[in-house]
Formats: C-alpha cells, sequence, structure tokens
C-alpha cells in the first residue's frame, strides 16, 4: 500500500503508542505488490529514525486488512508504505499477517564465510571468564569459541533502532520488533586449532510462527556448519525468535511461585552480573543490541526492569562450569534453551549435576527459578 508524502496515514495502518520510534528508509521505488515491497525493505538501507507517538493500535472498522509496524519505507518519490506482520497471532495483534508465506520463502537460502581462528579473541574470551589457565585444551579454539568469529560487521547506517543489523539479507524481514537468542544444539566433531582458517556455510532451516503470552512469535531456525581443511569440525542449529514489545507498564517480573531451590546440583556457582560484563562480552561479539548496554532504552522502550544478560553468555558460562569440573573430557555435544531473561539487578546460579554422557546444567535466578537449561555431552 502507498500514499503520498504529505498524506495522512491510511486508518488501517496503526503502531502501538509506547514505541517510541519507527525505522526510515529510502527506497528508489515502491511498487505495488506487496511481497515485492517485502523484498525491497530487506535490501534497504536505513538513513535516520524518526520519532512516532499517539498513535493507535488495531485494525481499523471495515478495513480487510489490519497493520502494525515495525518499519514505514520511505522512497525516493516520498510515498510510504508498511510491512504487515505475519499470519498466525492475527487474533492477538488485529491483523490479517498473510505474509507467512513470504517469509518462507526465506527456507533453503545460504551463506558462505570464511574466517581464521583470532587469538586475540580467544585471549579475550579467557579474559572475560576471569581463568589464567584456561579449562580448553591448549592449541584449541575454545567450545562456543566460533561465536566470536564470523561476526555481522554491518555499516553504523545499517543498524535497526534497537542496535541489531536491519532486517533483511539473509536473515528473513521478520516485521517484530524484538528478536533473541532462544536456544542452540551443537555437535563438535573434530578440534580446531588456533592455526585453521574455518569455513562457514549457514542456511534458514524452518520459519514457523505461534502465539505465547507475550503475543505473537516467529522461529528461526538457522543451521551452521563449520569445516577445517575441508573436514566438518562442529555443526550447531541456532533458534531464533522474534517477539512483540511489551503492554505498556507490563512487569517482566515471573508471576508464577518461586520454584524451590535446584535439587541434586553436585556444584553451584554464583555470578553477579554487572554493565561491565555485559559491555565486555558485546565488545567481544560485536553485539550493539542495546538491551545489554542502554538502561534508559531498556528500561521505557522494552520495559525491562535492568540490563538483559546476553542468553549466549549464561550458556558460555555453564559450558566453562562443567569444563572446570570435567576438564579432561572432551566435549561431543551442547545444547541449551532460555527459559526466561536474566538481568543485572541480581545474581544468578550457575548449577551442575553429572551424567554418563556429560552432564545436566542449569542456571537459576535468585528466586530459584530456572532461567536456562543446557546439557553437555562428552567422552
Amino acid at each position: 500500500m502507498c500514499v503520498q508524502s504529505g498524506a495522512a496515514l491510511p486508518q488501517l495502518i496503526y503502531i502501538s503508542t509506547y514505541w517510541h520510534g519507527v525505522h526510515i528508509i529510502v527506497q528508489p521505488t515502491c511498487p505495488g505488490n506487496r511481497r515485492a515491497r517485502a523484498e525491497q525493505a530487506a535490501e534497504a538501507r536505513p538513513t535516520k529514525i524518526r520519532p512516532v507517538r499517539d498513535l493507535g493500535r488495531g485494525a481499523a472498522a471495515g478495513s480487510a486488512f489490519g497493520y502494525v509496524l515495525n518499519y514505514i519505507h520511505i522512497n525516493e518519490h516520498h510515498s510510504i508504505f508498511a510491512e504487515p506482520i505475519d499470519a498466525r497471532a492475527a487474533a492477538l495483534w488485529g491483523t490479517d499477517m498473510s505474509d507467512l508465506d513470504h517469509l518462507k520463502s526465506w527456507i533453503g537460502r545460504t551463506d558462505n564465510a570464511s574466517e581464521p581462528v583470532l587469538a586475540r579473541a580467544q585471549a579475550g574470551l579467557a579474559a572475560l571468564l576471569d581463568h589464567e589457565s584456561p579449562p580448553w585444551p591448549a592449541g584449541e579454539l575454545a567450545p562456543l569459541g566460533h561465536w566470536l568469529h564470523f561476526l555481522p560487521r554491518v555499516r553504523q547506517s545499517e543498524l535497526g533502532p534497537d542496535g541489531h543489523p536491519a532486517r533483511g539479507g539473509f536473515l528473513p524481514p521478520v516485521p517484530l520488533p524484538r528478536r533473541m537468542w532462544a536456544g542452540s544444539v551443537l555437535r563438535f566433531h573434530e578440534p580446531i586449532p588456533l592455526s585453521a582458517v574455518m569455513e562457514r556455510r549457514s542456511s534458514i532451516a524452518d520459519v514457523a510462527a505461534k502465539t505465547g503470552r507475550s503475543g505473537a512469535l516467529v522461529f528461526v531456525k538457522v543451521r551452521h556448519e563449520i569445516t577445517v581443511a575441508g573436514r566438518l569440525a562442529l555443526e550447531e542449529q541456532q533458534d531464533i525468535v522474534y517477539r512483540d514489545m511489551p503492554e505498556p507498564n507490563r512487569s517482566h517480573r515471573p508471576t508464577d511461585s518461586p520454584a524451590p531451590p535446584a535439587h541434586g546440583a553436585e556444584f553451584m556457582r554464583e555470578v553477579t552480573p554487572d554493565s561491565v560484563l555485559l559491555f565486555r562480552y558485546s565488545a567481544l561479539t560485536f553485539n550493539a543490541h542495546r538491551i545489554h548496554y542502554d538502561l534508559p532504552y531498556c528500561q521505557t522502550v522494552e520495559g525491562y526492569p535492568g540490563l538483559v544478560v546476553h542468553g549466549p553468555l549464561i550458556a558460555i558460562l555453564l559450558l566453562d562450569h562443567f569444563l572446570q569440573h570435567d576438564a579432561r573430557r572432551r566435549l561431543r555435544g551442547f545444547r541449551f534453551r532460555a527459559e526466561r531473561p536474566s538481568f543485572d539487578t541480581a545474581p544468578f546460579r550457575l548449577c551442575m549435576a553429572r551424567t554418563t554422557a556429560g552432564a545436566d546444567l542449569w542456571a537459576t535466578d535468585t528466586d530459584g527459578r530456572e532461567t536456562m537449561r543446557a546439557t553437555a555431552e562428552a567422552v
């Protein structure tokens, strides 16, 4: 849908009042076809952010389609159009969200990259984890150390309002404002020497829409294969979830009763997160997501009580907890699933129980609620 600049936005286009801005993207043309518009939006380059406030939310009376905007696109002819959100949470959004098939067209897309193992990244990880002598084998890339490589070094003008790279490109342009790494499943086939050059092949494995307590959800599965000298060294499947912003004044405090203290934990360690820890991990991973360092943004835009601890950082801490107590075994597999966010407002605990195959690992908040579950397989 296109309207000329200067005209009022059509009534069927709405923006939630608690959003603090929209991403303005310049486009050369404004096609009439929604799918073509979304494809162009995926390739568009953001130029600036303008505040938008006091607009309503929901589908317009008498309109066949409703739209909830993540982006407003303005082309060089000063036309405006909006992307609809996709299909299964229509009741929650008051929208048609009929473009799930378009998002699914990203399934099968691939991306290839090559990068040498970076010694400074390895040293930075050891420093972050407070190791003088790291518990992983000398001369090898640390387990999960590949997360410090193949980083998305996009130009400053290509970042979205939340600090993430703007939507589109390799990942589908899901028009939900929040993007989080929900979990991963990894298989370690061969050690990666510190002198190695890694080749990574990434592909979109699946795109699915669901609804949850927080509203509409879109899940994207991404598969990575890392080879060294033509031999498969590591496989990973990442689950990325896109979500809506919270309702105004909605608390992120869990409403369920506190869980009892963790039973069966052989080893426990308490971690007190702070802005320095989160900054150092963001720097190691070139992660500009504002929820990890911009407290006013966290509280006023995303509604969090404090800075959000990176999910992958907690996963690294859990695996490090395992390695410190079982360093002699060779890691073969690792998986984690984030259950709820952790913040820099309180300590959290790392828990471990040995199993025949390796270990069960989990993180809990100060009330004993599980925030992440993981397993390690070793031989």
